[in-house]
């Protein structure tokens, strides 16, 4: 019996320091900048656009590395659901710790929301509605 309980312990203490190195190496991987980037790049979310396809396309476009640990860090902080669409102004070498930050602030490009305004204003100036 007493082999079974140290068993047991050890077992627990194994998943433990298992469970510590995956959670050190979560954000470890997180915190370091994926994107080798010298300069600002322009990220499109629109609307609708799932937490799937979101980050799919940060991996394609190379501003993630791993997406399983940028999916697990997002849903464990629960900023998966708080990403508002937008057209974002990433920084240069942006870890994905900021990426979410910066998606979940929503705070836009405000050159390019300005013309996006400045266009809708336009247009619907050319349908004779109010534009203020």
């Amino acid at each position: 019996m007493k082999k079974f309980f140290f068993a047991l312990l050890l077992m627990c203490a194994v998943a433990a320091g298992a469970s510590y190195y995956l959670w050190m190496d979560i954000h470890k991987v997180m915190e370091q900048a994926d994107n080798n980037a010298n300069q600002e790049q322009l990220f499109i979310i629109k609307r609708g656009t799932g937490f799937n396809r979101l980050t799919a396309a940060l991996k394609d476009e190379g501003l993630i590395g791993n997406d399983l640990y940028f999916k697990l860090y997002a849903k464990y902080y629960r900023l998966g659901k708080k990403i508002q669409a937008g057209e974002y102004l990433v920084p240069a070498q942006s870890s994905p710790v900021s990426l979410l930050k910066l998606f979940s602030s929503g705070k836009i490009d405000a050159h390019r929301g300005l013309e996006y305004q400045r266009a809708t204003c336009i247009s619907a100036q050319a349908q004779r509605r109010y534009c203020a």
